[in-house]
């Protein structure tokens, strides 16, 4: 079988005790400033890597997903709201869907680190919900666009992409 190399990911796991650790050890230091500075810099490595699937209606968003990440977590087939992030947790919870927005918290070490974004077919989706996840994509290490074949001209689609964030 092939390794999934979003599975790899001991290395980041690794530094993000190293790093966790430091921080313990700065609490010491008196110069608050420089804390501050270490600090953030702390936060930006061990920060979540986040990924986003955005497309169509049964383009096959969650399919890629459930490929993608099969080793690390069970993708649901069916969605609550019209965006569900997955992430770690220390509980198993899955949040009420509050506008239109999930966060289904996972216990597994390999998604530690991660955050996935599921969504729904941007052609079912309210202006609002395309407005958050825009703001979702700013912060996105990497955004999928799932396209349909069938569908690849469509001038809806690549609006709904030529808006997203630099």
């Amino acid at each position: 079988m092939e390794t999934n190399v979003l599975c790899e990911r001991k290395e980041q796991v690794a530094l993000s005790n190293l790093f966790e650790n430091l921080a313990d050890l700065i609490q010491d230091c008196d110069d608050t400033e420089e804390k501050k500075k270490v600090k953030k810099a702390l936060q930006s490595i061990t920060d979540t890597t986040t990924y986003m699937v955005v497309g169509e209606e049964k383009s096959g968003k969650t399919s890629l997903l459930r490929a993608l990440f099969q080793d690390i977590f069970e993708v649901s087939v069916t969605m609550s709201g019209d965006i569900c992030e997955y992430r770690w947790g220390e509980q198993e919870y899955t949040t009420p869907v509050t506008e239109g927005f999930q966060k289904i918290f996972l216990t597994c070490e390999n998604i530690r680190g991660l955050s996935v974004i599921d969504t729904k077919g941007f052609n079912q989706m309210a202006q609002s919900t395309r407005e958050r996840i825009y703001k979702l994509a700013e912060n996105c290490s990497a955004i999928f666009v799932v396209l349909d074949a069938n569908h690849v001209n469509n001038s809806r689609l690549w609006d709904f992409i030529e808006s997203f964030p630099s």
